[in-house]
């Protein structure tokens, strides 16, 4: 048996998690990707001996994108896959297929509902775990509401939850105990400052606060990070923020987090919440 992951990149903060996998399942757990474009979150090279670099991820006509090299991966007989529940990868799909006509077991790992879904996109996303032997949402919230809204599909096929974070290990050692009265007057925003941040809206919010004492500190990088800093300087804010480069190293985050005594994100909050 062969525990194979499909992923369209791996972020730092899923490294751990693939490699205690490992340490349970040695080489019989290996996880395919592609050379990710998330800014810092990709920019740590992965060396373990999980990690089986494919094609790269190109986009499609029609919302659709294809990850060279995943729809030809070789399965067998007995292979459980567990696929990156994004029903807009043409690739993945094909080899949802191919795993069922070989009769390999299939995991739908992915959201009952992300930030930016509709109904009629939600729809498209059941339609994939239909052909698979079990669903893992990523929290167990998730896994009630879809239970809830959907029973008889839930009744016939294992569904569990990953409760997908981060490592937080390094993150306790290096925080401060949070007593909001010895912080500062000063606001953290952290994540990349790309369209779903939604940034200008806390840069106009920024511009409403007459207190000269309030400070944004901001740990990220982004498309569209030039963008807002000339938009904090037509607004005449600049004073008021720290523009730092994006991390992942916590020691360094924790130098400006441990000050603040308040994080904003304006935006469809993720990880940057943990």
């Amino acid at each position: 048996m062969r525990v194979i992951h499909i992923q369209p990149a791996i972020p730092s903060y899923r490294i751990d998690f693939f490699d205690k996998l490992f340490l349970g399942y040695g080489n019989k757990i290996k996880v395919y990707y592609s050379v990710g474009s998330l800014g810092v979150l990709t920019k740590k090279a992965v060396s373990s001996d999980w990690a089986v670099p494919i094609g790269s991820v190109r986009r499609l006509p029609f919302g659709l994108i294809w990850q060279h090299g995943a729809a030809s991966i070789k399965l067998m007989n007995g292979d459980i896959l567990v696929l990156s529940g994004n029903p807009r990868y043409l690739s993945t799909l094909i080899l949802l297929i191919k795993a069922r006509i070989l009769g390999v077991r299939v995991i739908w790992w992915g959201h009952y509902w992300s930030s930016t879904s509709k109904r009629w996109r939600q729809l498209l996303r059941f339609i994939p775990m239909l052909l698979s032997d079990a669903i893992l949402f990523y929290t167990d919230n998730e896994v009630e509401e879809f239970r809830h809204s959907f029973y008889t599909l839930s009744r016939f096929r294992y569904l569990s939850a990953l409760n997908n974070g981060i490592n937080t290990t390094i993150i306790k050692k290096n925080r401060n105990k949070y007593i909001a009265k010895k912080r500062n007057r000063e606001i953290l925003f952290i994540g990349r400052l790309t369209e779903k941040s939604n940034f200008p809206l806390l840069l106009l919010a920024l511009h409403q606060i007459k207190n000269e004492d309030f400070i944004l500190n901001v740990v990220g990088d982004g498309a569209l990070r030039q963008q807002l800093q000339n938009q904090s300087s037509q607004l005449g804010i600049n004073n008021k923020i720290n523009w730092y480069d994006g991390s992942t190293d916590e020691a360094i985050i924790s130098r400006v987090a441990n000050k603040c005594a308040v994080f904003v994100y304006p935006g469809d909050v993720g990880l940057s919440l943990i």
